[in-house]
């Protein structure tokens, strides 16, 4: 028993036999990259050696570090459903001092039909991302209006900790045997895309971007496509490359006004576009 308010609440050894024999199926494809750009953020992977049940309503935590700044945008973890019956909801909160406060950062909704029967990974997208940064303290809270069966590893494998409220509004109970229980988890952010464009200087532009990742900048038939890598937040000065045609109508004219697309892709995030009006001047 972890906790004096719920002493029913952990159940050591029930059905963990049977359980064990689904350790493969439940682990495949846990802690994939999702389909959508995301990073794998903080994680607890398994296999899974101990187990416990929920009863509705109830909600168990397990605390995280970030490791970037962004957005949980999904999450899994490794359980059994037991029985047909009740969606799973997911949730990001803050903590104080180590314990999960309630107020919702961000969270998702896995209906129950897409819940596979036996020791499974729930995957849930979070419909409302929560944001993060790097380096604080998180919950990442599963609960679900029916009784289900936690599937997680003992000995205080993984940075954080479970922790358990007996219901939706109740706070969080510090527990009594602390740093013994891990989630089998992943957590995933979306990296910020967020990015300044700075001043031109004849062929070099400026940029202010919020993380690692590339740069792209082109305009057919007027810049030649050009890349950049950076390996995090900070300025960029990117260096212009006109075309033939282009440098033919500039000396020509004197002056050429171009409407390029400035695109970043953060590293593991979705790119974001804007578009510059760049000036350029013959130098007589």
């Amino acid at each position: 028993m972890r906790y004096t308010a719920a002493p029913s609440w952990r159940n050591r050894g029930v059905t963990k036999l049977a359980l064990l024999g689904g350790i493969v199926m439940a682990m495949i494809g846990f802690g994939q990259s999702p389909a959508h750009a995301a990073l794998l953020d903080a994680n607890c992977p398994g296999p899974f050696d101990d187990g416990t049940t929920l009863n509705a309503n109830q909600r168990l935590a397990q605390t995280f570090t970030a490791a970037h700044t962004g957005t949980v945008v999904r999450a899994e973890v490794a359980l059994n459903k037991l029985a047909p019956g009740g969606d799973f909801t997911l949730q990001v909160l803050d903590t104080s001092g180590g314990i999960p406060v309630n107020g919702v950062l961000g969270s998702g909704t896995v209906p129950d039909s897409s819940v596979a029967d036996g020791p499974t990974t729930l995957s849930g997208t979070f419909s409302s991302p929560a944001p993060v940064t790097a380096g604080h303290l998180y919950a990442l809270v599963i609960s679900r209006p029916n009784d289900w069966f936690l599937t997680d590893r003992h000995g205080d494998p993984c940075p954080g900790e479970e922790i358990f409220s007996p219901d939706q509004t109740s706070q969080f109970q510090p527990p009594m045997e602390p740093n013994q229980y891990d989630f089998v988890y992943s957590v995933f952010v979306n990296p910020p895309n967020t990015f300044t464009v700075g001043k031109q200087k004849g062929k070099k532009l400026t940029l202010t971007l919020p993380a690692a990742g590339s740069v792209t900048v082109a305009k057919k038939g007027l810049l030649k496509p050009s890349t950049s890598t950076v390996g995090g937040a900070g300025a960029l000065t990117l260096k212009l490359k006109l075309t033939k045609k282009a440098n033919r109508k500039l000396n020509s004219v004197g002056k050429l006004n171009v409407k390029a697309a400035i695109t970043f892709a953060p590293t593991g995030g979705d790119p974001a576009t804007q578009t510059k009006k760049l000036k350029f001047k013959h130098k007589h």
